[in-house]
């Protein structure tokens, strides 16, 4: 797809799914998913991201902060929708906000296959490289920010750092 880019960001998707698992009893080898969309309750799940502000690492910080995204999952057609106040869930929905500055879509095996890796991160980056995994930045500056996201990974991953 044209304009669509791979990258890290979707860190938030990932860390949306662990403490998805945490709050719920599901058995990933056999995950469901419609379950987990139909019984997620997105405010607690948006209390839970928020009181674990430590965890985001500050490289991701920089790229989620201040997004209003769409996060589309392909397999059962879920939405959810983020808009963040730096890295702060200001509004978590099961809707599409409006005017999105980034669309982020997800094959929910791909989150199945980061959560169950022993290298959530490696795991990560090959979904996104694979298309498992995919974003359109809808903003000239996010389109800058993710560009140089891009390399910055790729060339770490190239090193072994990631």
């Amino acid at each position: 797809m044209k304009g669509k880019k791979k990258l890290s960001v979707l860190l938030i998707v990932s860390a949306m799914f662990t403490l998805t698992v945490s709050a719920e009893t599901v058995d990933w080898t056999e995950s469901d998913f419609e379950y987990i969309h139909d019984n997620l309750e997105v405010t607690e799940l948006q209390e839970e991201i928020n009181s674990n502000q430590d965890d985001i690492p500050s490289f991701a910080a920089r790229i989620i902060g201040d997004q209003r995204m769409n996060i589309y999952f392909q397999e059962t057609g879920a939405v959810y929708s983020a808009v963040m106040d730096g890295t702060e869930v200001e509004q978590l929905q099961r809707e599409a906000v409006e005017d999105p500055t980034l669309e982020v879509e997800v094959d929910e095996s791909s989150v199945d296959a980061i959560i169950s890796s022993e290298s959530s991160i490696e795991e990560l980056k090959n979904q996104l490289d694979d298309g498992g995994i995919s974003y359109e930045a809808k903003t000239r500056t996010n389109q800058v920010k993710m560009f140089i996201t891009e390399r910055v990974v790729d060339i770490l991953s190239r090193f072994s750092v990631l």
